[in-house]
């Protein structure tokens, strides 16, 4: 491989290669002869057969893939040779090539720069957010478990349903069109204000008392999941067999031992320890922020491929609007001047991140952050946790799809940069309420959004 020509414009580096045919022809030589070991060719014996045979059979296939691997080689070696590390895959084009001629290929690729060594203690400065918890959040915790947990009993005194009940209707549904499909029951229990059933249905039981029919008229939502019942009328004939009243346990240390701990302290404890890592999330939330607003400062250049990677990713797909020329071909519209801003913003998010990524990646490199075997596993069990039933389906996605584990190793390896940029920077404690706090961690959230 020889470099005939280089260019270097920025990050844009091109490459002008040739190869020569001698290299090329032994390459094509030695593959044939390889291919034609222990072939079976009619007249010889196997593996005997002459090159000029063999090259008749073999030499259409194996040529084109000699030269595929030829281009891919000189592109490791420009990289090598160069000591560039690529932002991307090349743009390669094949100049010329014929038997017997050199192959000339142009290569054009971009490549990461070079990022100077920031000293985090100057560069990010920060008040880190930190909120105590009080007992108050613990017993708001404790009652809420509580809740979760109710059980219910008939009434001791009859009166009509109300809000919070569960009670046991039978019910039989139709529309204009007949009865509804899967829309009847019997002795189904229904809590009141829980939003099970379709919107207007439950708010219509309140007020009945036991043994009552009552028609119930509600329509169906326009989404609605059963796309020949969206946004249709339906009534309901509807009998209220039941009444129950919820019944909220007692705190104490016989419910504790429900829940798993010997006594309430121990429940208690538990909870707290909760609330103190919860806390401490949104605290990392808010500083992150504050990290990635201080490094987002930072001026370097960037790979305006990896930039547009990064608008195709964060912008939604759209269909391109054309409209018809005089002469039946089709002409983009032209865009508004808020499609336009629109565009414009969605590339400044994108060199914000592109910009973070490259920042965040080499401050870890340089410092050695890695994401380990125990954390990534870690990572995929909290992801199967989420899909109930189907845990073992999660786990064994994840661990047959590099892509799908790298989807994960980004935000962990993300995470522990940022806070071993934590650790370096000039930062300070400011002591806030839980509100406080929580009203950050949603400013947050909404400026990602």
């Amino acid at each position: 491989m020889e470099i005939k020509k280089d260019t270097v414009d920025g990050l844009k580096h091109t490459y002008q290669v040739s190869v020569a045919p001698e290299a090329i022809e032994m390459r094509v030589k030695s593959r044939i002869l390889e291919a034609g070991k222990g072939a079976k060719i009619p007249g010889f014996r196997p593996g005997k057969a002459p090159l000029q045979i063999l090259q008749q059979r073999y030499e259409s296939n194996v040529r084109p893939e000699v030269i595929r691997t030829l281009i891919d080689e000189s592109y490791r070696k420009i990289l090598l040779e160069k000591k560039l590390r690529p932002a991307g895959q090349p743009q390669i084009t094949v100049d010329s090539y014929d038997v017997n001629k050199p192959l000339e290929c142009t290569y054009e690729f971009e490549v990461l720069p070079e990022i100077k060594e920031i000293d985090l203690k100057k560069k990010v400065k920060l008040e880190k957010l930190v909120s105590d918890v009080e007992q108050k959040m613990i017993d708001s915790a404790l009652e809420r478990i509580a809740s979760t947990n109710k059980t219910t009993e008939p009434l001791k005194k009859e009166r009509a349903a109300q809000k919070g009940d569960t009670v046991f209707i039978d019910f039989e549904g139709r529309t204009k069109d007949g009865p509804i499909s899967g829309g009847s029951g019997k002795g189904v229990s229904l809590e009141l204000g829980s939003g099970y059933f379709i919107p207007g249905f439950e708010e219509q039981i309140v007020g009945m008392k036991k043994g009552q029919n009552k028609k119930i008229k509600v329509p169906f939502p326009d989404d609605y999941s059963a796309e020949d019942l969206a946004g249709k009328d339906a009534t309901f004939d509807c009998t209220l067999q039941d009444i129950h009243t919820s019944v909220v346990p007692k705190i104490d240390d016989a419910f504790c031992e429900k829940m798993g701990f010997k006594v309430l302290k121990e429940l208690e404890d538990a909870i707290k320890t909760q609330l103190v890592a919860e806390n401490e999330r949104m605290s990392f939330l808010v500083a992150k922020k504050e990290v990635l607003d201080a490094l987002d400062k930072e001026k370097i250049d960037l790979p305006s491929s990896l930039v547009e990677n990064e608008v195709k990713q964060i912008t939604e797909p759209e269909a391109e609007a054309d409209v018809e020329g005089a002469d039946g071909d089709k002409k983009p519209a032209k865009k508004s001047k808020k499609e336009t801003d629109e565009a414009k913003k969605m590339h400044s998010i994108a060199e914000r991140r592109v910009r973070l990524g490259l920042i965040l990646a080499d401050i870890g490199n340089k410092n050695k952050v890695e994401v380990t075997n125990k954390e990534l596993q870690q990572s995929i069990i909290d992801q199967a946790r989420r899909y109930p039933g189907e845990e073992q389906k999660v786990m064994d996605y994840f661990q047959k799809n590099q892509e799908a584990q790298q989807s994960l190793r980004a935000p962990i390896f993300e995470d522990k940069v940022i806070s071993l940029i934590l650790s370096k920077a000039d930062m300070k404690e400011k002591k806030v309420s839980q509100e406080a706090l929580e009203k950050a961690v949603k400013a947050v959230t909404e400026a990602d959004a």
